[in-house]
């Protein structure tokens, strides 16, 4: 069928839906000695109430562009790749997980399977692999210029303090670059790490109140630890947003249900799985091993009352 024009496959397809034909894609399958289905490999807790809103939303985009593709999906944990392999259950893999060590990388080169990461893993690790994620160093970068146009010139940033976290860090970098470019020094005091979870919010706004009422914005790193942060300043009676501005990121749900209504960043997870399944189809039908993608996609920030000047959100 490779060497078949364009013009003929068109008229073949017309034909064959005038008549009603249904192809048979597990007969080709068969001849390919393709299983047609793609790998989704999460971590074992991706369920968990701090992550569950950025798996489920790229799960989702994922299985949603899969459907499209016709191709089918299989969920799997970090422990079923080399059974996965093996059996021939999967074609391919999209790695949602930053639990990848030696062990899958020495299985990935054994094999040659085709993956493509959502989610940065060591490439002291891994090597050179396809790569395509968001770009948190542009979200960071765009969420601190935007407080700094609202007039913010002391901004805090909140992040985590767990180094396999690498979207934090870019999004850290992010907020530096964005300080730097407009002459406002950089606070090693103002960039407090953090277990990025609910529950902490009220430990952190307490060990840290003496900076925080010296500052005109924070960026909290992530939506759940901003709502907490959010309301644990209001209960001191500190006013969102003319005391001080606030912004989160990820764009989550919840954050609806909250008064001032939460400045955040969404991430485009659409545009996140298309490109990523395109890129690991190709691979997979090409059995392309050389070439190597690295995208990150750009988001959008949703502005909101809480990080406008108080003139600006009333």
């Amino acid at each position: 069928m490779d060497n078949i024009s364009p013009e003929t496959k068109d008229k073949v397809n017309k034909i064959a839906e005038e008549l009603g034909f249904k192809f048979n894609i597990h007969a080709r399958n068969l001849a390919k000695n393709q299983s047609n289905r793609i790998g989704i490999v999460f971590p074992d807790d991706y369920l968990a109430f701090q992550t569950l809103d950025f798996f489920t939303g790229i799960e989702v985009s994922l299985i949603r562009e899969i459907d499209d593709k016709l191709y089918d999906m299989a969920l799997l944990r970090v422990k079923d790749i080399k059974k996965a392999i093996n059996t021939r259950l999967v074609d391919g893999f999209l790695i949602v997980s930053r639990s990848i060590g030696e062990k899958e990388a020495k299985i990935f080169d054994k094999y040659s399977v085709p993956f493509v990461s959502l989610l940065h893993i060591s490439k002291e690790i891994l090597g050179n692999f396809d790569f395509i994620a968001s770009d948190n160093f542009a979200s960071g970068y765009e969420i601190t210029e935007h407080f700094i146009k609202n007039g913010a010139k002391n901004i805090i940033t909140v992040t985590s303090n767990n180094s396999v976290y690498t979207d934090y860090k870019f999004r850290t970098k992010g907020y530096i670059k964005a300080l730097t470019d407009h002459n406002i020094p950089v606070k090693n005091t103002n960039i407090i790490c953090s277990d990025m979870v609910f529950e902490n919010a009220h430990s952190l706004v307490h060990s840290n109140i003496d900076i925080i009422k010296n500052a005109d914005a924070i960026f909290v790193q992530q939506d759940k630890i901003a709502i907490g942060i959010m309301n644990e300043l209001k209960n001191m009676g500190i006013n969102i947003p003319k005391d001080i501005l606030i912004a989160g990121h990820d764009d989550n749900e919840l954050i609806k249900y909250f008064t001032p209504s939460l400045t955040s960043y969404k991430q485009n997870y659409p545009l996140i799985s298309k490109e990523a399944i395109d890129c690991l189809i190709k691979k997979i039908e090409t059995k392309d091993n050389k070439s190597i993608t690295d995208k990150k996609i750009k988001g959008s920030l949703i502005v909101r009352a809480s990080s406008l000047a108080y003139n600006n959100a009333i």
